[in-house]
């Protein structure tokens, strides 16, 4: 009777051990979640404010561009050292030409 109350109580302790690791592993790994949880959030509002930084620096470079364009003239451009090139503007239309391919054979397979 000694012999099985000892394995029993022995049983017990190494239950007792696996639980104890299995909170701890548990525990860990919630530590470890939550802090790669907030980490992520934190780079995402970082990168969501430089987007929007870099969103307003596009935008007065694009007004910047287009104040700038609006200023250039034919003969701007030929005092900045623009040159025609001579050669006229040509184009090509090509169309596909499609067709239909007919069989010796009926339909029934003759």
């Amino acid at each position: 009777m000694t012999k099985i109350i000892s394995k029993t109580h022995h049983q017990r302790e190494w239950q007792t051990v696996f639980l104890l690791g299995l909170i701890a592993l548990s525990i860990v790994s919630y530590i470890f979640l939550v802090n790669r949880v907030v980490f992520h959030a934190v780079n995402k509002r970082d990168v969501s404010r430089e987007i929007a930084i870099l969103q307003s620096e596009v935008t007065n470079l694009e007004a910047r561009a287009f104040t700038l364009s609006s200023n250039v003239t034919l003969d701007l451009a030929y005092a900045l050292g623009f040159v025609d090139s001579g050669i006229g503007s040509s184009y090509t239309i090509a169309s596909e030409t499609t067709g239909l391919l007919v069989s010796s054979q009926d339909y029934d397979g003759r």
